[in-house]
């Protein structure tokens, strides 16, 4: 395997149309630095198009520099804080 993207579509209050949820983006080690995530993303985002999704989006760790780098080039990151509570 090279990697995969999962996502999900769901409602909010604040939106007309869906939202989609980049849940998981992986890429196996030797093939990273090659485009892989970037053609995943890009795929997650046409098929988020075709949907007809609100808006695209995703997290990621603050200290996670290189994926940071990676959807800098996609898009800016949001003012937002994720906060989780664990059950």
């Amino acid at each position: 395997m090279i990697g995969f993207a999962t996502f999900i579509f769901h409602r909010s209050t604040w939106a007309k149309r869906r939202y989609c949820c980049l849940e998981d983006l992986f890429v196996a080690k030797p093939f990273r630095r090659k485009g892989v995530a970037r053609r995943l993303i890009d795929s997650v985002r046409k098929q988020a198009k075709t949907a007809k999704a609100e808006r695209l989006y995703w997290t990621t760790l603050r200290k996670n520099r290189a994926a940071r780098a990676l959807y800098a080039k996609f898009t800016e990151s949001t003012d937002f804080i994720q906060y989780q509570m664990p059950l």
